[in-house]
């Protein structure tokens, strides 16, 4: 039985890549009922191994892994995408010509900056001249690829400008 004045441990481990950023808390559930709470927030998406760890009120002899741990394969993944830190790259961004596709891609990222691994965003591409009459385009935007965020923009312009 754990005792109030235990202690928990609780670290994660990345197994697919550099130390993550993690904030995270463990706190008892009531009084004297053996039960904690643990909350963590990795903001580096990838594969972690978490690891928990009791010391007893006692002493440090009664130090141990919990009989389960460690965890494998908790799968962290990217959250929601924000524009600040998706991009879009590729020769439709600077040039086109008239009556022939131009192609653009974006990589939609969540505020940490991890690529977004599902394509759920909605996108809205709209293209505008500032020399004359509205141009008439007809366009695509298509995922790339299964679970990569990434998004091909094609417009086809059929007025020069």
């Amino acid at each position: 039985m754990l005792f109030r004045s235990d202690t928990l441990y609780v670290w994660l481990s990345r197994t697919d890549g550099p130390a993550p950023i993690v904030n995270g808390s463990v706190s008892a559930v009531g009084v004297n009922t053996g039960l904690y709470m643990v909350r963590y927030n990795a903001t580096v998406t990838g594969l972690y191994t978490l690891y928990t760890e009791i010391v007893g009120n006692y002493s440090w002899a009664s130090r141990g892994r919990l009989g389960n741990s460690p965890f494998s394969g908790v799968n962290v993944h990217a959250d929601l995408s924000v524009p600040w830190t998706s991009t879009a790259y590729g020769g439709g961004l600077s040039d086109s010509a008239a009556g022939h596709d131009g192609v653009f891609y974006v990589q939609s990222r969540d505020a940490f900056g991890n690529n977004r691994t599902f394509e759920d965003d909605t996108l809205y591409v709209w293209l505008s001249r500032t020399d004359g009459p509205a141009p008439i385009v007809n366009g695509s935007v298509s995922a790339v690829g299964v679970n990569t965020g990434l998004y091909m923009v094609r417009y086809n312009a059929t007025v020069t400008g």
